[in-house]
This record gives structure tokens, sequence and C-alpha cells, in this order.
């Protein structure tokens, strides 16, 4: 038997499998620990929303009753829509703004196009400071607009200009017209002498009592104006094909 190796090293049996190399220490994070697999956080399952709906879970009583209030008014708009066919709407009265104003909802509401004989007599160069003239020249318009479909039109205010005048109305038969009545003090209690120009109004088809405080709300008074029509409607399934053979009489 030779010598043993030097070094230390001890002798390997014959056949033994060499030793497995050891792994090489990590590198330490800055924490100081080894880094490991990454773990994945737990995110939180997202919570379902109540559905909104009509009748559906989490939708208050009022929110319901909204919009099933909703739904009713749009079906009754469309059917108001359907019943006018096409037929212009005329808002007459003393208040010149408020009858302006509420043209402008109610051409949104309806799909019309807005026309305002005031703004027309100004760009006609009419807008005289004698009231006769003034209303002559409005008169001329009505009579252009007289077969117009598919409008809303406010007519002048201050109880001068030509819807005031009774003469001038045989240019607005054609028309649904509506009649807008703001009621001073007096004429709330009661009291209160009649306008002279009240006596061509009452040739509308529909008439709107207000009191100030409610002429204030634009929005609600053409609400009542599309309650009226089509409460007229209802009431009058003739009136529009009245109102379409008269233009067509007139054109003819």
């Amino acid at each position: 038997m030779g010598p043993a190796p030097r070094g230390g090293a001890s002798r390997r049996r014959a056949g033994a499998a060499p030793p497995r190399p050891r792994p090489a220490p990590a590198a330490l994070t800055a924490a100081g620990r080894a880094p490991g697999p990454a773990r994945r956080r737990a995110r939180p399952s997202p919570r379902r929303s109540p559905r909104a709906g009509a009748g559906g879970f989490g939708t208050s009583a009022k929110e319901r009753e909204e919009e099933r209030r909703a739904e009713r008014r749009a079906a009754g708009l469309a059917r108001l829509k359907a019943d006018l066919n096409a037929t212009s709407l005329v808002v007459v009265g003393d208040d010149g703004a408020l009858n302006r104003e509420v043209v402008e909802v109610l051409h949104a509401q309806l799909d019309y196009a807005p026309l305002h004989t005031a703004a027309i007599v100004e760009q006609a160069g009419g807008g005289e400071a004698n009231p006769d003239a003034r209303a002559a020249t409005e008169a001329v318009v009505f009579e252009s607009l007289c077969d117009n479909v598919r409008c809303c039109i406010s007519t002048s205010g201050g109880g001068t200009g030509a819807a005031a005048r009774a003469a001038c109305w045989q240019h607005l038969h054609g028309h649904v017209t509506v009649w807008l009545e703001v009621l001073d003090g007096a004429e709330e209690a009661g009291g209160g002498g009649a306008k002279p120009q009240n006596e061509a109004y009452e040739a509308s088809e529909i008439h709107v009592r207000l009191t100030a405080a409610q002429a204030a709300d634009r929005g609600e008074v053409a609400e009542a104006v599309l309650q009226a029509a089509q409460a007229l409607l209802r009431k009058d399934d003739e009136l529009v094909k009245k109102k379409q053979l008269y233009i067509k009489v007139r054109l003819d």
C-alpha cells in the first residue's frame, strides 16, 4: 500500500460518486433576506353592485316612481307628436318674453322649428314705435307663416301685437293656438277689469292661466301646455284635420 495523499485529503472509495457542488450563496436583498419566489398578493374580489333598473334590486321606491313617470311622459309626448301630425303651435299672450321662452322649450320637446314673430318684424325693419304700424307688419308675418308646419311660433306681447287684434287671426287658424295668461294681483283676487285684447286671445284652442310665480318656471309652463294639448286632441280628434283642411284651402 502506497503512502496516503498529502494535504489531508481522504481517499475515495473506488466507484464512489463525486461530491455535489454546493450552491453559491444567494445575494441578499435590501432587507437582508435572500430573495425568494415573488408572491402574488391576494386581490379582493370585486363587489357586485346592485343592478339598477326598473324594479331592480337596490332601486328605491322613489326612483322606480320617477322611472315610471318618465316612461309615461315619453309615451304621452310620442302620442302628442303623432296626434299633431306636424301641425304647428302658436303661443300668444301679453308677456312676449314668456311666449318666446316657452316656445324655446316646446320646440325642443316636439322636434319643431322655433319662430319668433317679434324678431322677424325687427329683422324686416318693421320695429316702428307706432304700435299700429308694428302690428300691421306682424300681421304680414302671420300671413307668410300661415301654412308652415312643424313650427312653434311665439308672438309679440304687450297687448298691442297682431295677435291682440281679432282681424289678424284669420292667418292663425291653420295652427293650434295657445294663450298664456299671467294674472296680476287684482285678477288673482278675482277683481280687475277685462283687457280689450283678451277678446282676441279667447279664440285660442288652449288657455293656460298662470300666477306670476307659476310663470317664472318656464319648464313647468311648457309642461302645462303639452298636457293641455294632449287633452285637447283626445277630446277633439277632428281638430288637426280641420287645421290641415284650412291650410289646403288657402294654398288652393
